[in-house]
């Protein structure tokens, strides 16, 4: 078994949160999979963006916002 650390982004309008999880590998047929603590991590990042609850956010996740750049 090894552990590969990512990020996973979740965007909600002009919000781009940034979560650190394990990606786990095995030779399970699943594999590879997120433990449940990463799982329970990102439904909760993705619930407080839908919600605007940017506090419990940032104490889970790197928290950005996204401008539009005109090209010219």
């Amino acid at each position: 078994m090894s552990k590969k650390t990512i990020k996973k982004l979740f965007r909600k309008d002009n919000y781009v949160a940034e979560v650190e999880v394990s990606l786990i590998e095995t030779d399970h047929e699943w594999a590879p999979y997120y433990s449940i603590a990463d799982v329970r991590k990102m439904e909760a990042v993705e619930k407080a963006l839908e919600e605007g609850d940017l506090k419990t956010v940032t104490k889970l996740a790197h928290l950005y916002t996204l401008e539009p750049v005109a090209a010219e």
